[in-house]
């Protein structure tokens, strides 16, 4: 199970983003309450900003949520993005389920915000 924070901060220009730290491991078990608090900050805020850097595991179907949640914001005219991503277990882990990638898929509506390009990663 994981535990969440949520702050919101803003950037220079006044614009207001929510930020999520997550805490934990993340998995099946508990992918329909990670949906609905991505959901739910999307709903409020235009640009999301998701913290893994205190990720302890992840499996398919979070990887599967994520893109999901890029794919919903860019619909809504949001913007959702990882930080702390590029945790050893995280790229390891990106990498050996196929989603570290050179392009982004034909799914996402930008793919300069592909999730799992490497220049994305931070």
């Amino acid at each position: 199970m994981y535990t969440l924070e949520s702050k919101t901060i803003r950037h220079s220009d006044g614009t207001a983003c929510r930020q999520l730290m997550i805490c934990g491991g993340l998995g099946i078990a508990c992918i329909r309450r990670l949906k609905e608090d991505l959901l739910a900050a999307l709903s409020d805020h235009a640009h999301v900003v998701l913290d893994m850097a205190a990720v302890t595991g992840i499996d398919y179907s979070v990887f599967q949520l994520l893109c999901s949640a890029n794919k919903y914001a860019q619909q809504h005219g949001g913007h959702f993005q990882l930080q702390g991503q590029c945790t050893e277990l995280l790229v390891d882990r990106a990498q050996s389920l196929g989603f570290l990638r050179n392009h982004a898929c034909s799914k996402v509506e930008n793919p300069d915000t592909c999730l799992w390009i490497p220049k994305n990663l931070n």
